[in-house]
């Protein structure tokens, strides 16, 4: 059963003409069947279909349902958090260990649910970017969904929503594909290949339906040809990835921190710049 086989849009039971229609252009979108809900369950329709999940698409917006009964929705999290601390004149590690600047263009390689995109994306400011790129389907939908249509969250979320340009698709694939030094900072959040056990709560939706994938050598080689200033990837202290690719880490009492590796101006001592 191919991906698109494996998830259909529907809508909540109570929906009048208007969320049909959006519910119907939402699965043309994203190349999904529509299922009309015809007062049927959701537990129903995805045994009926042998699913993985339905969206559903209703007056307070779109979830995932999956094959469980868990739901799913798009929430900036802890993004809202470090974007409130950043607007009170605060510090975000990954913001400044990155040297994000207003104006930058920024490659979000492992997008999951947005979360650090958004923070990357305010701290870039209106004249900056964030591309993201998103190799789950689920996932994609859920956060293309909200840029497309920002949710009721706080005014610099929203905002930052908007400066982010979603990619569905490797980011092995999208990196080879890009010019040299055509972005200025690369961002990488592998899944961690340890969870932190709290997480497989609270970030249920990226184990369940998250690309499992580690970073490959050659994703690292493409994210070094294409940034400016520094590939930056997030993951467990103890990782071996740092190692691997012999990242300079920022030293941090926290279930997780960053690699770098700075290129190009960055790397060279402020001292011994010209």
């Amino acid at each position: 059963m191919s991906v698109t086989e494996r998830y259909f849009f529907t809508t909540a039971l109570e929906a009048d003409r208007e969320t049909l229609r959006a519910a119907r252009a939402l699965a043309e979108r994203y190349g999904l069947p529509f299922v009309p809900r015809k007062k049927r369950s959701l537990r129903s329709l995805v045994e009926e279909r042998q699913a993985d999940g339905a969206f559903v698409y209703g007056a307070d917006g779109l979830r995932l349902v999956d094959s469980d009964g868990g739901e799913t929705r798009f929430h900036p999290g802890t993004a809202a958090v470090r974007i409130k601390r950043l607007r009170a004149g605060e510090t975000d590690p990954m913001v400044e260990f990155a040297r994000l600047a207003a104006g930058d263009r920024v490659l979000d390689a492992t997008a999951g649910l947005l979360h650090d995109a958004l923070v990357a994306a305010y701290a870039v400011g209106p004249e900056g970017e964030v591309v993201a790129v998103e190799k789950s389907l689920p996932l994609y939908i859920l956060s293309d969904a909200a840029v497309r249509r920002p949710p009721d969250h706080p005014p610099a979320v929203r905002e930052a929503l908007r400066r982010i340009r979603l990619v569905h698709g490797d980011h092995r694939a999208v990196l080879e594909a890009m010019p040299a030094r055509s972005v200025d900072v690369v961002l990488f959040d592998p899944m961690f290949r340890r969870p932190v056990a709290r997480s497989l709560t609270s970030n249920r939706p990226l184990y369940r339906f998250g690309a499992p994938d580690s970073l490959s050598p050659e994703a690292y080689r493409a994210a070094l040809r294409v940034a400016r200033k520094a590939v930056v990837v997030k993951e467990r202290p103890e990782a071996e990835v740092f190692r691997r690719f012999g990242l300079e880490v920022l030293p941090r009492k926290a279930s997780f921190t960053f690699g770098r590796r700075l290129v190009g101006a960055a790397a060279v001592p402020e001292g011994e710049r010209r």
